[in-house]
């Protein structure tokens, strides 16, 4: 028995052993409280970076394009988004416009790891890539475009939005997208077909088949804001930045694919024309001029066909009346306006809408844009911003831009344009 319990006592080794891993244990221990009490703090630390927490509410979710539900976020303004359009609402919520404006200002702070985190954030609210090109650049945090840096894709819809809002060339013309600055565009008028006997060849219907090139121009928005305001005011930056950005942007290309266009550098190549039509007394456009316009459009277009118009020609039609009171040009005045979900729709005539557009004066066409008129846009919307410039000011300028061509495709059986107008008349001489 002696033996046995000799056997079953630790020796020193065992015990010196055993204290050892006891001591490890209890260190390791230690170590562990100390790393989760340092996780913690970091975690608080990070959480005073993230937008202000706001309640979640299930009845304002939304779907994005992917069919993801996405929940935008409750705040004071909530009602000044629930106003907005749908387009609008998809792309901006406080949540969204928070990180938006992260982005803004670490552009000018230069602050990578700043603008890095609004991508991020952007990406996981939209569940998309953020940028419009490719991946970040290898040198810093923002996608690369053509002399300055690509911003977040949803703030550039944003920006693209307002843009169209005031736009009304592009809604209707053709668009494509340019992969470089310069593109040959293929033109036609419209085919015929005809019937033809067995075991004979068909008539010729195709159209002669031309082209013409795109060159991309660059239209810029500059804009100054004091570092102050940016960084402390408050004030909706989104609305400051994009909203009124796209809104010059659109000015400048409806001035540029209606008038403007001469393609004298920097302007873009040609604005929209269309065929000559005189009408039957000089200067004055007179109800047989109208139906002549609308008539001298082939009939495969008219379907798509509206009227453009300058503001003072629009002034004459509206004052236009026949021998029984009843005004030609419907929209304006005693008689109902045009039904349409288009508030830039002025009116109809020939059942067809007209919009206002800043043509030369005594100025307007009829036809189908998309026929008549290829509009190309290169490398999306670039941003770049500098303190440096005015900096005895503590001011920050930004430039938005864009690169894009206008050109006419020649079909001459699609448009009818007529210049020169000082007034307008029933008469039929």
């Amino acid at each position: 028995m002696d033996s046995i319990e000799q056997r079953k006592a630790p020796s020193p080794e065992e015990l010196e052993r055993r204290e050892a891993t006891a001591l490890q244990v209890a260190v390791a221990n230690i170590v562990r409280e100390e790393r989760a009490q340092w996780q913690a703090e970091m975690a608080a630390d990070l959480e005073s970076f993230k937008a202000p927490a706001v309640e979640r509410t299930p009845e304002v979710e939304i779907l994005n394009r992917n069919g993801e539900a996405v929940h935008r976020l409750r705040s004071p303004r909530e009602p000044q988004y629930l106003r907005m359009s749908e387009a609008e609402r998809e792309w901006r919520s406080p949540d969204a416009d928070h990180w938006y404006r992260e982005f803004i200002v670490g552009q000018f702070r230069r602050d990578q790891g700043r603008c890095l985190r609004a991508h991020a954030e952007l990406e996981g609210i939209f569940g998309r890539a953020t940028t419009t090109e490719g991946a970040a650049a290898a040198s810093g945090a923002l996608s690369t475009g053509t002399g300055a840096s690509l911003i977040p894709r949803p703030l550039e819809n944003v920006i693209l939005i307002a843009r169209d809002r005031v736009a009304k060339m592009r809604r209707f013309a053709q668009t494509i997208t340019m992969t470089a600055q310069t593109h040959t565009v293929p033109t036609a008028g419209s085919m015929t077909a005809a019937m033809t006997a067995e075991s004979t060849t068909a008539a010729q219907g195709e159209p002669t088949i031309s082209n013409v090139q795109l060159t991309a121009r660059k239209g810029q928005v500059t804009a100054v804001a004091t570092m102050e305001v940016l960084e402390d005011a408050a004030i909706n930056l989104v609305n400051l930045y994009a909203t009124r950005a796209g809104g010059a942007l659109g000015v400048l290309e409806d001035n540029q694919f209606f008038k403007e266009g001469n393609g004298t550098a920097p302007n873009i190549s040609a604005f929209l024309q269309g065929s000559t039509f005189n009408e039957t007394t000089s200067t004055y456009l007179a109800f047989v001029d109208v139906l002549g316009m609308y008539y001298g459009v082939d009939q495969v277009y008219r379907p798509q066909s509206v009227w453009f118009a300058s503001s003072d020609v629009l002034q004459f039609l509206a004052a236009l009346k026949d021998s029984n009171g009843r005004q030609f040009y419907t929209g304006l005045g005693e008689t109902p306006g045009a039904i349409t979900d288009d508030p830039q729709q002025e009116g109809t005539i020939m059942r067809r809408p007209v919009y206002e557009v800043p043509f030369t004066a005594g100025t307007i066409w009829f036809g189908d844009p998309k026929a008549s008129y290829v509009i190309g846009s290169r490398a999306g919307i670039t941003s770049s911003a500098s303190e440096h410039i005015k900096f005895d000011l503590d001011q920050v300028m930004w430039k938005w831009t864009q690169r894009f061509d206008g050109i006419n495709t020649g079909d001459t059986g699609a448009q009818e344009n007529c210049t020169g107008i000082t007034s307008a008349t029933t008469d039929s001489a």
